[in-house]
């Protein structure tokens, strides 16, 4: 079965190609409303428009943040921003402003998108380092004025997005995603015929600046299917979410465990009965919660998988039965190592240090290039990269994740650095030591 195409496809191409041949097939659904490719194409190219004519110099390797809630604004501004050929940093409203702003700094942004509601609402927004735009005045400004979008050719080595993750060093740090890497992870034959199988609607209930998140929205875009786009007022009453999910047909969803411990206690079998798939990640989980959700809906195929912000996706698994030995299951497209302290491969049952080789790995960390060597290395002649998670691997090749090496965690699927926090709290007056600790309730899987 092929797996990969011949030909690099930039994901704003795979848009266009698709609003293309099918212009009027859904894209979008979010707070009821369903939008186009079609339209999602248009809206994009205004944007792109609009900021390249803003005034400030966009190229390659340029960096644009936005902040924003949750809205067909979202994918409008991803693609905008990309169709520029610069980079995109996703935040959202919640974002501290001295995270906010170290980001920015340390990105060297010198425009962010935001929404006419949240300018009004966040003055702190407002800052003299960069241009604060908002997508409505971009959208109006590019149609009044008919501006035309840039011919930009994107190419595979192009920077795509940064995910800003927690830091050891105390502060937070970019991931940088290429282009080409995004096109071999997602424009693959596997996600629709493998994954996706017969599935039309796909959900992602993870913020805007999480992985997960992008997994299913890039996915979502090279397979021509639908993507519906919860909103944050949605996720705060989950029978109305539930509702949404049974009228709007969605058939798979990704998200975090805990979300769905939450979901599916309070959602009922009936409004749950289309879900024909279910992909958890992030953090571990239990077997109670696979059992509660076949409680409500037997026939659901329930995943986990593995993934982390610098290798996009990495392995996935069917969890079929409670009594199932737990594993993370096997790789994809991807090539995955068990290594001891001196970097040597270790035999199958032993623990050692997960190591991932493939084709779309992260460039690597923005402006540490300290970190990106000591993280990015060369293994058998390729690149890899170097998880920091502790792990062996089973006889019939498939991994199990069982902690870290180092003092990195996960709670309810945001990576935290205990070192980050401990400097922190550092800094305040009168504190001269500190140890940060993640205190678990539930060891069954870690």
């Amino acid at each position: 079965m092929k797996m990969e195409r011949k030909t690099f496809l930039a994901i704003t191409d795979s848009l266009s190609e698709t609003a293309r041949k099918t212009p009027d097939k859904t894209a979008v659904i979010c707070e009821d409303k369903a939008y186009s490719y079609a339209e999602l194409d248009k809206k994009s190219d205004l944007l792109a428009a609009a900021l390249c004519s803003a005034g400030i110099k966009i190229e390659r390797e340029s960096y644009i943040a936005f902040i924003m809630n949750r809205s067909f604004f979202v994918p409008v501004t991803i693609m905008g921003i990309l169709k520029t050929g610069a980079a995109f940093i996703p935040f959202t409203p919640d974002t501290p402003a001295e995270r906010l702003r170290y980001c920015m700094k340390d990105a060297g942004c010198r425009i962010v998108i935001t929404t006419e509601k949240l300018k009004s609402e966040k003055p702190e927004l407002q800052d003299s380092s960069y241009l604060l735009l908002t997508v409505e005045e971009l959208l109006s400004r590019a149609e009044r004025e008919s501006l035309k979008r840039p011919c930009v050719q994107i190419q595979e080595k192009d920077a795509a997005m940064c995910l800003f993750t927690s830091g050891s060093t105390g502060k937070p740090k970019g991931v940088i995603s290429e282009h080409g890497a995004i096109s071999k992870c997602f424009g693959t034959d596997f996600w629709p015929k493998n994954m996706y199988k017969d599935a039309d609607c796909i959900c992602a209930v993870a913020p805007i600046s999480y992985l997960i998140f992008y997994i299913g929205f890039y996915s979502t875009i090279y397979s021509g299917l639908e993507y519906y786009l919860n909103t944050e007022s949605e996720m705060k009453d989950l029978k109305r979410f539930s509702g949404n999910v049974y009228r709007h047909k969605i058939e798979f969803m990704l998200g975090i465990p805990s979300v769905f411990d939450m979901f599916f206690s309070i959602a009922s079998s009936d409004k749950l009965c289309r879900i024909k798939t279910v992909l958890m990640g992030g953090e571990s989980f239990s077997f109670k919660l696979v059992e509660k959700l076949h409680e409500k809906n037997p026939a659901m195929t329930i995943m986990h998988g593995y993934a982390a912000t610098e290798t996009l996706f990495t392995v996935s698994k069917e969890i079929r039965e409670e009594n199932d030995f737990y594993s993370n299951g096997l790789p994809y497209l991807s090539n995955a190592y068990i290594t001891d302290e001196s970097g040597n491969e270790v035999a199958d049952g032993e623990k050692g240090e997960l190591l991932i080789q493939s084709d779309f790995l992260a460039r690597g960390y923005l402006n540490l290039p300290q970190e990106t060597a000591e993280k990015f290395i060369t293994f058998k002649g390729k690149k890899t990269y170097k998880t920091g998670d502790l792990a062996y691997k089973k006889e019939n090749g498939e991994f199990v994740l069982c902690g870290r090496i180092d003092d990195m965690v996960k709670l309810n699927g945001q990576r935290i650095e205990l070192s980050e926090i401990e400097k922190n709290i550092l800094t305040i007056d009168g504190i001269k030591e500190a140890k940060v600790l993640l205190k678990k309730k539930n060891r069954e899987i870690t």
